[in-house]
């Protein structure tokens, strides 16, 4: 990448930056371009933090190796 093509932030921009990929993360554009109220953002935040209801998947790859997905953000132990 070019420089001309970065941002540079301060440090203080670390948590918003968190924040809105989480935000990303668990809404995506079903928003419809209007952030959640925060009770209701709270609500979906402690659903998706309930271990109970996480999906976990199995197979084996091309190359032999058993792989594992936790979900769209976890990579897989081949890195695929």
């Amino acid at each position: 990448r070019a420089i001309d093509n970065m941002v540079s932030l301060g440090p203080e921009a670390g948590p918003h930056i968190d924040a809105y990929q989480e935000y990303s993360s668990l809404v995506g554009r079903l928003d419809g371009g209007t952030p959640l109220p925060e009770p209701v953002y709270a609500e979906l935040r402690a659903r998706a933090a309930d271990a109970s209801k996480r999906l976990y998947v199995y197979w084996r790859n091309a190359s032999g190796l058993d792989c594992r997905a936790i979900g769209p953000q976890s990579m897989c132990l081949c890195q695929h």
